[in-house]
């Protein structure tokens, strides 16, 4: 299913860094607009237009990714640094007001009102508000986040509804911009949490099972979730991603509550309705409980998101992994190959870069290559390389009697061309496992599959952020021209 998405807000590109400062000058420059208002007054405005876009996602998301398709971790990322915007501003906004004339309040008694009076019954609005918005913006630094993050999941929820009820009291409701933008930004979380809800209620009686099989303990898990023919997912191609809920299994009993996102892995349609495998790379709380599950155990499911690159318009498709990022291609290969079978796409040469570090990964996914070999009907068009980190205890192997060949790509690989003649049935059950490859001769696999063929070129990409780096770098050499694809989740090195 799916691999491990980017742990910190601190993982992002340049280019999202670039959004991120626009982002933030653009707020600081609508503070100096209106400046016959108050700042304290300006803030708090900005403030609350700042919640239309960071409430645009919830939980089904059909707003941020249906509608706007708008991928899991741009979202994510940007609706972290706008919460804290909004906080910093929200808090900026209350502090200035107890600042005020009227108040005369000292710093310190600013801080007693914000740590204590809330604790009071007689705790006005004003406090609670600030209170509430104070423990979010703590609760959202990275190291709580990371450490506590099911915990956090749960109180952040609680705490957004407690601040939005807060923010109807505060607010004079009126026919001013504060008023509307509180309108429309309450209204897409009440839209967007009930159709989640409805979503969850109509599959509740579908009763879909998930069997966790524990591939490399403790790290690596395989869910295979089975669907009862009437409720299979339509549109379930590469690329697309579902959100999981658990509500059965004895540690997430109030699992309903939230969704965690998972790229599908793979897909099969049997006698009695739909199986997605998903793949996940435990870390802790929610991922780490799954290893220890014994049995079928009902799960909910909601999607599939996710847009779709279209790779049957290119002649040439790389897919580029590294560890369990493999499973972000695996069905797009699937899916090239049989829709090559009966002559819908334009892809003549299909090939899977694969750099793995512990030889459980390879063991793992060897009956899924073997079954995209034996996919192709008519010409081979299907090439597996598989890069190993070099060094004399990091040499691996998918078979005991098979040796890696360090000039492989030299020898046979570079200049390889599928054999139109020969067909593909001579090769069935036999994919080609001993294509060893050194990671140092990444540039000669790149050259090799961007001169095998005419035509243009594609590159699906998932690895961890180095290698990614390292391919980037690759293909921004001449003479290449190459579509570079990014699957829209993220593996840690």
């Amino acid at each position: 299913m799916a691999v491990v998405r980017r742990r910190g807000s601190g993982d992002f590109s340049v280019g999202d860094g670039l959004q991120l400062i626009i982002l933030a000058v653009g707020n600081i420059i609508a503070c100096f607009l209106q400046p016959d208002q108050t700042l304290q007054l300006r803030l708090g405005r900005i403030a609350i237009m700042n919640l239309i876009p960071l409430f645009l996602g919830s939980r089904s998301n059909v707003f941020a990714e249906l509608l706007l398709g708008l991928s899991p971790h741009w979202y994510g990322l940007m609706h972290r640094w706008l919460g804290r915007i909004f906080l910093v501003e929200a808090i900026a906004h209350a502090l200035l007001h107890l600042a005020t004339a009227q108040w005369q309040l000292s710093l310190v008694q600013i801080l007693v009102r914000l740590l204590w009076q809330p604790l009071k019954p007689c705790a006005n609005r004003r406090s609670k508000l600030l209170s509430v918005a104070a423990s979010i913006f703590l609760t959202s630094i990275l190291y709580f986040r990371r450490t506590f993050f099911e915990l956090f999941l749960k109180c952040h929820v609680i705490a957004a509804l407690g601040l939005m009820v807060l923010l109807w009291v505060h607010v004079r409701v009126g026919q001013n911009i504060g008023t509307v933008a509180l309108i429309v930004a309450t209204s897409l979380w009440i839209i967007d949490t009930t159709v989640g809800l409805c979503r969850v209620c109509a599959r509740v009686f579908a009763k879909i099972k998930c069997t966790v099989t524990v591939q490399a303990p403790p790290a690596l898990l395989t869910l295979d979730i089975e669907i009862p023919e009437f409720a299979m997912l339509k549109s379930v191609c590469h690329g697309r991603y579902i959100y999981l809920t658990s509500f059965s299994h004895p540690r997430h009993l109030l699992g309903m509550f939230q969704s965690h996102p998972y790229l599908i892995m793979w897909e099969d349609v049997t006698k009695t309705g739909q199986k997605l495998t998903v793949l996940i790379h435990t870390r802790r709380n929610f991922s780490n409980s799954l290893s220890t599950s014994e049995g079928a155990f009902g799960v909910n499911i909601c999607g599939p998101y996710g847009k779709v690159p279209d790779f049957g318009m290119y002649d040439k498709v790389c897919c580029i992994a590294s560890g369990v990022g493999i499973a972000a291609h695996l069905l797009t290969i699937k899916h090239l190959i049989a829709q090559h079978n009966v002559r819908n796409v334009r892809a003549r040469r299909i090939s899977l870069i694969w750099k793995i570090r512990e030889r459980a990964h390879a063991k793992w996914a060897k009956p899924y290559l073997r079954d995209l070999f034996n996919l192709q009907e008519n010409y081979r068009i299907l090439n597996v390389y598989i890069v190993y980190e070099t060094g004399p205890d990091k040499d691996v192997w998918l078979d005991d009697d098979a040796q890696p060949d360090a000039d492989a790509v030299e020898k046979r690989h570079v200049s390889h061309r599928p054999d139109r003649d020969t067909p593909s049935g001579l090769h069935k059950g036999q994919p080609e496992f001993s294509r060893y490859v050194k990671e140092t001769v990444l540039h000669q696999l790149i050259t090799g599959e961007w001169a095998g063929d005419a035509g243009n070129m594609a590159i699906s990409l998932c690895a961890d952020p180095a290698f990614e780096a390292e391919v980037r770098k690759e293909v921004q050499r001449p003479p290449y021209d190459i579509d570079v694809f990014t699957s829209p989740f993220r593996i840690d090195p």
